[in-house]
């Protein structure tokens, strides 16, 4: 194969891979702007309440990669904000991570249920190969303030 082809075929494959990662993020947004839309049938949810349910529902759906993204894009948290660890502890969000809406780095505020003393900043980027890794609990009692109790164990 000469080299001229060789270009051709590596710029057509970069043209479709481009279509492709393309179509993958419209579907993303498509999930999320149903999600946010006004219906006679359903409230809208809320902008965090619909990408917790995207993370949480949808995630088997969509190239993880650009989900995450996605939702680093649309604002899933604020420095500031208070979550919770998988662990049981309760955070502030300090630094949030570029690219992955769920691996910010965070403070403890209180240990609750966990193991980590208050004080404690955890980069939840860093923990890959850690024997006991941590990561954000999506609560969606909290991401669905406009549903019932009833309604969330519905959801599944």
């Amino acid at each position: 194969m000469n080299r001229r082809a060789v270009t051709l075929l590596v710029r057509s494959a970069a043209r479709a891979l481009k279509a492709v990662l393309a179509s993958q993020l419209v579907a993303i947004a498509d999930a999320f702007d149903s999600l946010r839309t006004l219906r006679p049938f359903d409230d809208r949810h809320s902008t965090r309440g619909a990408l917790v349910y995207t993370f949480d529902k949808l995630r088997g759906r969509f190239n993880p990669y650009l989900l995450s993204r996605f939702a680093t894009l649309c604002g899933m948290f604020a420095p500031g904000d208070f979550a919770q660890l998988t662990s049981g502890e309760v955070v502030k969000l300090a630094r949030l991570h570029p690219e992955s809406a769920l691996h910010p780095t965070v403070e403890v505020e209180d240990q609750a249920l966990g193991a980590l003393p208050r004080g404690t900043v955890v980069d939840l980027s860093q923990q890959k190969g850690s024997p006991r890794p941590v990561a954000l609990k999506l609560v969606a009692s909290q991401a669905f303030a406009n549903l019932e109790p009833r309604e969330l164990e519905a959801l599944g």
